[in-house]
């Protein structure tokens, strides 16, 4: 008769286990875990349970651990760590040449919007100057009222052009805040002409 049960025996082997699972495995390199019980055996048939009479056992159980395959694991899990530390070193990169790109783009559209409110303003004078002579030719009765229609048209269109022109400056400007990171705080700013 054991006054160990397997009760005692079970309990000991998850103490054992519990300990090897959370040793060193789970940190990829060797370990060893050991664990032990004893129990008293008493001698059947003596009929009585004396401690002269028992024989003493001992259960000794030890865990030697050695992640072979688990070097492929964590070798992997580098790797994948390395994969995503580059891939986001890459997302950098191009976030950075986007940046640059939008902001140069953003100063061209700038300074050829500009140039086209220039050249809409020259062209709203030569047009004001153009009616002001065919009115004065009609006047002196040189030409007729078409050339005069002629000259108002022409004098429109060089207004429609700088209003239009006026727009896309203004826009080029607002995209350029945005490209520079600013286009909340400083969008009233380019708007005024500052």
């Amino acid at each position: 008769m054991f006054f160990c049960t397997s009760f005692g025996v079970c309990e000991s082997t998850k103490k054992c286990q519990s300990k090897s699972r959370h040793g060193p495995d789970d940190f990829g390199t060797p370990g060893l875990v050991a664990c032990g019980s004893g129990c008293l055996d008493l001698q059947a048939g003596t009929g009585a349970s004396h401690p002269s009479n028992t024989t003493r056992l001992f259960d000794l159980r030890g865990t030697l651990s050695i992640p072979i395959f688990q070097g492929g694991s964590v070798h992997g899990d580098v790797l994948q760590a390395e994969a995503r530390l580059e891939k986001s070193h890459e997302r950098l990169d191009n976030l950075r040449a986007q940046i640059d790109s939008d902001m140069r783009t953003a100063l061209l559209n700038r300074q050829s919007s500009a140039d086209l409110v220039n050249v809409a303003r020259s062209d709203i004078h030569l047009s004001e100057e153009t009616l002001i002579q065919s009115s004065d030719r009609f006047t002196a009765g040189v030409t007729d009222t078409v050339e005069v229609v002629q000259a108002q048209e022409a004098m429109a269109s060089a207004h429609e052009q700088f209003i239009s022109g006026l727009y896309n400056y203004n826009y080029a400007k607002v995209s350029l805040a945005r490209a520079i990171g600013l286009a909340e705080q400083s969008t009233k700013e380019y708007l005024q002409g500052k």
